[in-house]
Order: C-alpha cells, then sequence, then structure tokens
C-alpha cells in the first residue's frame, strides 16, 4: 500500500504544481476563459482530494495514525472527519482564491488567498511523512502531529462556519422568496380591484370581469366583481347570451360561486353552454399536442356543479354531458389518463345514464 499512495500523492504533488503555477497568472474575470477557469479549478481540487484520500487509506493501511488515538473506531472517526474537513477547506480556498472578498464566505474570506498556497502544501508533506516509515521514525511526533491537528482544528471551524452562513443564507432566500409573494399577492390583488373598478358593466364590461366571481377569489374582489355585474339591470339576459357562444366557461365561473335571481331563464342556455364547452373541448384535443392529466378539470367541475345547481327545471342535462364525456375519447396520440373521465362516468354512473 506504500507504493500504491506514494504514486497517489505523486498525481497530487502534480496537480498541486499546475494548480501554484495558475496562480501567478492573471485570473480571467468574464466570459468563457472565466468558466473554463473555474471548471478547471473545481475538477483539479475533486481529483487533489480524491489522491489525498487514497494516500490517507494508505497511511491508516499501514497502521501510521495510530498516534491520533488509541481507540480504532475513534480514531477512523477522527481521520475521516479531520481529512473531509481539511480537504473541503483546501478545495473552497482553491476555488475562491481569486474571487474579491465581498464575494467570499466570511468564514473563508481571510483564508483563501493564502491557503490556497500552503493547505495542499501541508497536506502533501504530511502525508509524505506518514506514509514512510524511515522518514515517520527519523521525526519527532509533534513535527506532524501538531500542524495536522491545527489545520484539521481551523477546517472543522471553517466548515461549521460555512455550514451557518448558508443556513442563514437558505433563511434570507425564502424570507425574501415570501416577501416577493406576498407583495405580488397585494399587486395582483390591487389589479383585480382595479380592473372591476374601471369596467363598464353597461357597455360588454362584464365579460372581463367574470373571472373574478370564481369561488377562490379574495371574498372583497368577488363582492366587488358582483355588484358591478348587478349594476347592469339586464345583468342576467347578458350572461343568458354568452352561455349560448365561445365564452360560456367564464359563464360558468360565475355560475358555479353565484345565486341568479330568476334560474328559470338559465336552465336551457346552461344546456347550450354545456355543448359550446363539449365543442371547446374537441377543440383541444384536437389542437394541443400536449394534454396534462388535468387538462380539463377545472372546467368540468364549474359545469358539473352549474348543472347540479340548474336540476329539477325541465332540462334534461345527461345528453349534454355525454356529448361532453364523448369528446374525451376522441382518438389522441398522448396516452395521458384524463382525469375528467372518470369524473363524468361518475355523474352521469349516478343519473343511470352510463
Amino acid at each position: 500500500m506504500g507504493i500504491i499512495g506514494n504514486i497517489f500523492l505523486g498525481i497530487a504533488g502534480l496537480i498541486y504544481f499546475l494548480l501554484a503555477s495558475s496562480y501567478t497568472k492573471p485570473t480571467p474575470r468574464s466570459g468563457d476563459a472565466a468558466m473554463s477557469h473555474a471548471m478547471g479549478l473545481f475538477l483539479f481540487a475533486i481529483v487533489f482530494s480524491v489522491c489525498m484520500m487514497v494516500v490517507t487509506f494508505a497511511i491508516a493501511w499501514k497502521g501510521n495514525f495510530d498516534w491520533v488515538s488509541e481507540s480504532r473506531s475513534q480514531r477512523n472517526k477522527i481521520v475521516i472527519f479531520g481529512l473531509l474537513a481539511m480537504l473541503a477547506t483546501t478545495a473552497f480556498c482553491t476555488i475562491l482564491r481569486s474571487e474579491p472578498a465581498s464575494q467570499m464566505p466570511f468564514s473563508i474570506r481571510y483564508l483563501a488567498g493564502h491557503g490556497a498556497w500552503w493547505m495542499p502544501l501541508l497536506l502533501l508533506a504530511a502525508g509524505f511523512v506518514l506514509l514512510n516509515d524511515s522518514i515517520k521514525a527519523s521525526l519527532p511526533v509533534g513535527v506532524y502531529k501538531i500542524p495536522l491537528q491545527l489545520f484539521a482544528g481551523l477546517s472543522l471551524l471553517v466548515c461549521a462556519g460555512l455550514l451557518i452562513e448558508w443556513f442563514g443564507s437558505m433563511q434570507k432566500d425564502e424570507h425574501r422568496r415570501i416577501a416577493t409573494m406576498q407583495a405580488d399577492e397585494a399587486r395582483y390583488h390591487q389589479q383585480h380591484l382595479d380592473d372591476i373598478e374601471k369596467a363598464d358593466a353597461m357597455n360588454g364590461g362584464i365579460l372581463g370581469i367574470l373571472v373574478f366571481t370564481g369561488k377562490y377569489h379574495e371574498e372583497d374582489v368577488r363582492q366587488n366583481a358582483i355588484l358591478k355585474i348587478k349594476s347592469n339591470p339586464n345583468w342576467q339576459q347578458v350572461l343568458v347570451e354568452l352561455l349560448d357562444g365561445y365564452y360560456a366557461g367564464e359563464v360558468f365561473t360565475f355560475l358555479e360561486a353565484c345565486d341568479v335571481d330568476d334560474k328559470t331563464l338559465f336552465a336551457e342556455p346552461v344546456r347550450k353552454g354545456v355543448l359550446h364547452m363539449a365543442a371547446k373541448f374537441r377543440d383541444s384535443m384536437e389542437r394541443t399536442h400536449t394534454l396534462h392529466s388535468d387538462e380539463f378539470d377545472y372546467d368540468t367541475r364549474r359545469i358539473l356543479a352549474t348543472v347540479d345547481k340548474f336540476q329539477g327545471l325541465g332540462v334534461d342535462y345527461a345528453p349534454a354531458i355525454q356529448a361532453l364525456r364523448a369528446v374525451l375519447d376522441l382518438p389522441r396520440t398522448q396516452k395521458v389518463k384524463i382525469n375528467a373521465i372518470p369524473t363524468l362516468d361518475e355523474w352521469l354512473k349516478k343519473r343511470g345514464e352510463k
């Protein structure tokens, strides 16, 4: 194992020589050169770390870590954690060496500039001594023990600091994300209220604010939209006309969540609206290249909830629902299972239609 360890130690030494040579050259700050430089440092740090792990394993195999602890299990833990901490700190120093101090974590800010020089060198020197029994025997234990203990302790502190800073950064990012979401929600909420306020219910403005009457909008937005719609004395007739056309879906948003004054006025138009939605479903089936399983969930829920509200008024909605359901059986290349199919089947089954 000593020969293998020395081979990998030599490879690690060569990598350090190449890295040290690059430190004397100007560091590119932008463009492809900067990206290549950063990637090169990262790869060199990885290879150096792997080589030093092999060297450490070879030293442990030879029993040359006996000075760490009398307990084998405790010794292995100390060596593993100490090595990982030292390699991680060395890698961070190597990669961040030329970065501006303001862009470095505080835990390593005052170490990276010079640490990239002496940290790998200390690991190489310690590995060389511990791998070769004759050299190890000729030196007092403190020559390699004290520097390694100090380096390992410093590295553990650095790694702990980096973890603390990372968790702190994550919390700050989460707080910023939440604050941004809240600000966006407040802005959208106010925009919805402004859109409702600007809408002219007497001249076609009802269509644009029907979406705000849905049950999932804020209550003040819903109520403002409903009041604006009902400010038109003929609002029910406007909705009836919209049901018999392309915008039937917007009316279903209103009818699912809101009551009307004259339910009988809507009984037949609702049936026609379902047929118009079937035509829209057909268009989606034919034109949408990527269907999702929940593609028709929202519209199906609104339609069925509305139809249920207008049952018992002398109109049979089952044929229209069957037409809607039949559209979902059209040939399609997508193999996705559409959630709306079992929902519609269950509705028809309860009414003895399927």
